[in-house]
């Protein structure tokens, strides 16, 4: 357990027709999001095959109250479904 005064969580859907600019989201995460170690993100694709559709989204975690950290921008820029 890590003592942590208050935390910045935050979920998102994004549309479909972002597939790219998302996995590039995630991508640039994963090669640059290192570098502020009080970040994390917890991508998800999910396939519906029934209905033909798959959903992106991802959970962003920040250590601090931070609003909409600059980690995140990939994310915060792309236009939500849900948020």
């Amino acid at each position: 357990t890590v003592l942590s005064p208050g935390v910045w969580i935050g979920i998102a859907q994004y549309n479909e027709t972002d597939k790219d600019k998302y996995l590039d989201a995630v991508y640039n995460f994963g090669k640059y999001g290192s570098a502020d170690s009080k970040a994390a993100i917890i991508p998800t694709i999910v396939g519906y095959p029934s209905v033909g559709m798959i959903a992106y989204a991802a959970l962003r975690f920040y250590d601090s109250l931070t609003n909409s950290p600059t980690v995140f921008e990939n994310f915060t820029s792309l236009k939500t479904v849900a948020d």
